[in-house]
């Protein structure tokens, strides 16, 4: 009898959920006192909460196929709220006002339906998935002459470092086959912690040049 699908992704990610909810924390203690800047870190921190519950539960849990069906839908759709509450905090730091908004609405009203056509419709395509996910999360370049000149070098190293991160697991996570996985440590696994660096990366960006 298994008790866990996918143990090491599944706990991996449960692993970042726990350190998402820790930092989510130590980012409000840091911005309360600035409202706008506040909420988006919040939007932030819950958008990686949810997107590391959304996972483990879709990796951990056993359950009849029409359950887990879900799970691994709402797991898929979280990756685009998690894209755009990235965005977030960046965007308000560091994008001229006239330009923010409208590109944040952009981004958000393309991860709205994303999520949307996850839930509703039976996209099976990991490619084609995987390349929206990619082009989703690479849209941010086309900012780059709105970008105001306080941007710290810091903080775009970090930036652009945790993106070719996560566009390198998305390569493993495609070079994976599902049908021939070893026991213990595969290729999707090793794309579960391309993803916790990156996050690591761009969490380093906000906690030090945004908050």
């Amino acid at each position: 009898m298994r008790y866990f699908r996918e143990p090491f992704s599944g706990f991996s990610h449960l692993a970042g959920a726990i350190l998402g909810v820790a930092g989510l924390v130590v980012l409000v203690a840091q911005t309360y006192d600035e409202s706008t800047k506040l909420a988006t870190m919040l939007v932030y921190g819950i958008s990686l909460i949810l997107l590391f519950l959304a996972s483990a539960a879709w990796h951990l849990v056993v359950a009849p196929d029409r359950v887990l069906h879900w799970l691994r839908r709402c797991d898929q759709a979280a990756i685009y709220a998690f894209i755009a509450g990235t965005y977030t905090p960046f965007c308000y730091a560091y994008i001229t006002d006239r330009f923010r908004w409208g590109f944040l609405g952009v981004v958000w009203g393309v991860a709205i339906v994303a999520i949307f056509v996850k839930l509703t419709l039976n996209e099976k395509s990991r490619v084609r998935s995987s390349l929206f996910y990619v082009g989703l999360s690479w849209l941010g370049l086309f900012t780059y002459p709105f970008v105001s000149g306080n941007m710290d070098t810091g903080a775009l190293v970090l930036l652009l470092a945790g993106g070719v991160v996560y566009t390198s697991g998305a390569v493993v996570f495609n070079l994976d086959n599902p049908n021939n996985r070893p026991k213990y440590f595969n290729l999707h696994d090793l794309w579960h912690l391309f993803v916790l660096v990156g996050c690591g990366l761009h969490y380093a960006a906000i906690l030090v040049y945004i908050a």
